[in-house]
This record gives structure tokens, C-alpha cells and sequence, in this order.
């Protein structure tokens, strides 16, 4: 990957990151997607707000909003068994509705495609009951029908609910000349359409071209998914073409290991100790990039001497020199501060980039042990501006660990 190209994807990244954060932060929708792709957005009790009031919202107050908001946040186990039956309702109201407006205006599963995916999505999840399931088949087949005689569009949203239509119907999704570049990348990172790895290259240039001109905060997140997916392929194909910017893709992705967590309650089998990995300190946060950086990179080095600055000689958590590359990783206690956050990473980048230095550019990982996504832009735009910092990756505490947030 040459460097024009290196520079085009690092800050496509960027962008696509924090137009998804900060969007989340506003859009409980938008938030439900994103943790559906992995990533630890949105403000945890707004959301738990809006999935509680999409529940009891009833009569001329109910939107299909509501449903897919519901059908998303049914995926996740716990809010299945709160809501599924809140969902359940909910989708006999939209499955009974038509789906064209008396003014010929089509239904919002028609004409959103992420609206769509939360009612199907939500479907598959939370129905077992097989006369309800014909039900919910029999509208799927009708909209699928009904969306084929609308009129086309080459906007992307369109190519999106075609291919998740087709896929509801079974069937197997294939890009056309008009399509998206970066539309296959998306469907594959989401398991709806076959994860064809000779388009990667394709799909990375075509994500992270344009990408500050997406249409909506939706577009921002697919691209986003698409980007990281054909970022992940090419890494496969060859680990030592890594950059800075696919060692930020990874580090980027980290917070998805969480998914499969240890933190037992109970013990998972006789006899033995329930188990809790706990994250209680900046070594332990090094800890875990290293076993998720190694097998990738194998000259990755951790406590790295650098050059000496008078009777002080820094030493680097982890770092890179085949790519010149720092990764400075710190723990944000409860009560630290902003300000004194940057300042510490201010002072660590001036020492480990100095000219005499090796390495040229830092990635700053953050460990914020209260979750305050609140703050975390202004954590970021702090940081953005200092030289040499290419990329700033802040891992909120998950909530699988909540129940010790205070010990």
C-alpha cells in the first residue's frame, strides 16, 4: 500500500470513527447498529431510555422506528427476554399495516433499509411461533415484491435494501456495475452476502474515497464496516504489507473481544472457581494489545528503551520500528481528568518522537475505566492536533464489568 494510499485510508478511518461516535451520541438507532458491528458507541442509559419508552409507546404514537429500535436491542440475550414480547406486538402492528400510504407514499421498510433490519433482524430473534413466523414471511415476500416496482435510484440506501430483501428471501446478493463500490465489503461484515476476498482491495479504496461526503451518519457506519472488513482481508493475504493505519484498524476493533469476555458469575463447570478477568491497571491494558497485536506482528516489542533525554531514558509500552511506530497505552482512572490526560500523552510524544528518536508516529490506546463516552471527544480533538499522533483509540470500560465498577 503506497502512501498516498496509507494517508487516504488512516484519514478515512478518522473521519468515518468519529462521524459514527458522534452521531451515536444523539441517535439511539444509530447506536444499536453500531454495537451490532462491534463498536462500543452511544451513551448506555440514553439508549436503555429510548429501548424503555420504544416499548411502551402505543396507538398514534407508534412509528416503525420504534419496532426496528426494539428489534435491534433484541439481539442483545438480556433485552430479549425484557422486551421480546414488547417487540412482539409491535411487530403484529407493522406485519398488519399496508405498505404503500393512501398517497401511494411507501412504507418506512420500503424506503429505509436500516429500519428493515431492525424489524428483520428483531423477527429472527425473538419468533417462534410458526404461525406468526408464516406471517412475518409472507410480509417479507410482499415487500420484496413491492420494492421491485418502485422506481430506481442510485442512491446507496437503495442498493442496501435490495440486497437485504433478497437475502430475507433466501436469496444470494450480487453487486452490478452501478453498485457501491464499498456496498459487498458492508453486506459481508455483516454475515448478508459471501465474503468474496478478491474485492477486498476494490472495497478499500472505494470505502475511504469520499468518505467526508457521506449522505448520513447510516452511510458513515457501513462505510466504516466495509473499510475495516477489507482491511482485515488484505492483512491476511499479507501481514507484512501492515501500515499505521491497519495497526489502528486493529486496535480500533479491540473492544469486540469483549463479546466472549470472562466474567462468570457462577462457575461454568463443577468444582471450579468462578472467573473474572479483571482490567485494574495500565499493565494489563498492554497486556491484552500485545496478545491481540502478536500474532500479526511479530517484531512487536514491548518496554522498548529509547534514546536517553539527560539522566531520564523513556521506555515505550509497545512499539513498531519497521514501521516507526509508538503505541503508548494509558489507564484513565475514575476522576482523572481530561486535561491532565493530555497533558501526560503531550509530554510521552515529545519525548518518544524526538528527532533522534527511531520511531515517527504514536498511537495513544485509552482504558477509561468509568465510561465516560460523554467526554470522549473532547479527549480526542485534545490529542488530534499533536504532532505525530495518528491515531487516538479509546476503550470504555465494558459493562459485562460493571458489577466491580466500584470495587
Amino acid at each position: 500500500m503506497n502512501a498516498d494510499r496509507t494517508m487516504l485510508v488512516h484519514d478515512a478511518l478518522r473521519f468515518l470513527r468519529r462521524r459514527v461516535e458522534n452521531g451515536a451520541t444523539g441517535n439511539q438507532l444509530l447506536a444499536l447498529v453500531g454495537r451490532r458491528l462491534g463498536w462500543p458507541v452511544g451513551n448506555e442509559a440514553s439508549l436503555r431510555a429510548a429501548i424503555t419508552a420504544a416499548a411502551a409507546v402505543r396507538g398514534g404514537e407508534r412509528s416503525s422506528y420504534h419496532v426496528a429500535l426494539l428489534g435491534f436491542a433484541c439481539l442483545d440475550g438480556s433485552h430479549r427476554a425484557q422486551y421480546g414480547a414488547a417487540f412482539g406486538k409491535h411487530l403484529e402492528w407493522v406485519v398488519g399495516r399496508p405498505n404503500f400510504a393512501a398517497t401511494g407514499e411507501p412504507c418506512s421498510a420500503l424506503s429505509d433499509p436500516v429500519i428493515f433490519l431492525g424489524i428483520w433482524n428483531g423477527a429472527n430473534a425473538v419468533v417462534t411461533d410458526p404461525a406468526v413466523r408464516v406471517r412475518v414471511a409472507g410480509w417479507l415476500k410482499q415487500l420484496a415484491a413491492d420494492f421491485a416496482r418502485l422506481p430506481p435510484s442510485a442512491e446507496w440506501s437503495r442498493f442496501y435494501l435490495e440486497a437485504l430483501l433478497l437475502r430475507s428471501q433466501g436469496g444470494n446478493w450480487q453487486p452490478n456495475d452501478a453498485t457501491p463500490g464499498w456496498m459487498p465489503g458492508a453486506l459481508a461484515a455483516q454475515d448478508l452476502a459471501p465474503a468474496d476476498e478478491r474485492t477486498a482491495g476494490k472495497v478499500l479504496t472505494s470505502a475511504a474515497a469520499g468518505a467526508e461526503t457521506v449522505a448520513d451518519d447510516f452511510e458513515a457506519a457501513l462505510r466504516l464496516a466495509a473499510l475495516e472488513w477489507s482491511m482485515g482481508r488484505l492483512l491476511n493475504e499479507s501481514p507484512e504489507a501492515m501500515t499505521v493505519a491497519g495497526v489502528a484498524g486493529i486496535l480500533a476493533n479491540v473492544t469486540r473481544v469483549f463479546q466472549r469476555w470472562t466474567w462468570e458469575a457462577k462457575p461454568r463447570t463443577k468444582g471450579a472457581q468462578p472467573r473474572q478477568w479483571h482490567i485494574e491497571n495500565e499493565y494489563h491494558v498492554q497486556s491484552l494489545l500485545y496478545i491481540v497485536l502478536k500474532p500479526f506482528l511479530a517484531n512487536l516489542e514491548e518496554e522498548k528503551y529509547l534514546p536517553a533525554t539527560g539522566v531520564y531514558q523513556p521506555r515505550a509500552d509497545l512499539s513498531l520500528l519497521s514501521l516507526q511506530l509508538v503505541i503508548e497505552v494509558k489507564y484513565w482512572y475514575r476522576g482523572g481528568k481530561v486535561r491532565k490526560l493530555i497533558e501526560e500523552i503531550a509530554a510521552d510524544a515529545a519525548l518518544y518522537l524526538r528527532p533522534d528518536s527511531p520511531y515517527r508516529s504514536m498511537i495513544a490506546v485509552i482504558w477509561d475505566e468509568a465510561a465516560r463516552t460523554e467526554e470522549h471527544d473532547e479527549l480526542r480533538r485534545g490529542l488530534s492536533g499533536l504532532a505525530g499522533v495518528q491515531c487516538v483509540v479509546i476503550i470504555p470500560r465494558p459493562s459485562v464489568m460493571a458489577d466491580a465498577a466500584g470495587s
